[in-house]
């Protein structure tokens, strides 16, 4: 009778975390699967951009959300590089979803180290995806190095959660604003990528 009744727990436990939308990974936090299946659509229909990202000799190159990026990781010292600023549009926290599993190290605006709420590279919960990291956002952003890797190019998508309206409208005012000022402007050899 005790084993049944045990049994019993057993089985409502496992349906419970299976009705649950979040399973937890790597460093104990739980992910958004439906954040996650919001991310995995971008893989599937975009908006795609093709980037060629920062070899981390010139600026970090800008990843807005929500876009599929077809990254080119360029060739430092022998190996493939990139370096990437991710914007965060007033979010608090994020995932990024890789087609390819790669080194990855983050920092805020001042070099202090970013370490993922979660990682997952197995079960990801989206085909596309090798890879899928949780991470808190800065406000200024996530500053991102990939490799050094033997992997050239991958595609690279940025889902941001938890932004309140108010923080969405400002940053695309702001985003406008940024814009007008450098329409007429030519851009320095130097100057980082934005992909929207």
């Amino acid at each position: 009778m005790t084993r049944i009744a045990a049994l019993t727990v057993l089985l409502l436990a496992a349906c419970s975390e299976d009705a649950d939308d979040t399973h937890t990974h790597d460093h104990g936090a739980e992910l958004d699967t439906a954040a996650i299946a919001a991310g995995c659509d971008h893989f599937d229909y975009g908006p795609e951009e093709s980037l060629t990202a920062s070899d981390g000799t010139t600026n970090h190159s800008h990843i807005h959300p929500h876009v599929r990026v077809a990254l080119t990781l360029p060739t430092l010292d022998g190996a493939h590089v990139a370096f990437l600023h991710i914007h965060p549009e007033g979010a608090p926290e994020g995932y990024l979803l890789l087609s390819a599993d790669v080194p990855i190290t983050a920092t805020d605006e001042a070099g202090a180290a970013v370490a993922p709420l979660a990682t997952v590279r197995d079960e990801t919960g989206c085909e596309s995806a090798a890879l899928v990291l949780h991470y808190s956002l800065p406000a200024e952003g996530l500053y991102l190095k990939l490799g050094p890797t033997e992997v050239d190019a991958l595609t690279l998508v940025s889902h941001v959660i938890g932004a309140t309206a108010a923080d969405a409208d400002a940053h695309v005012h702001d985003h406008e604003h940024e814009h007008a000022e450098t329409a007429d402007a030519a851009l320095p050899p130097d100057a980082a990528t934005h992909v929207h």
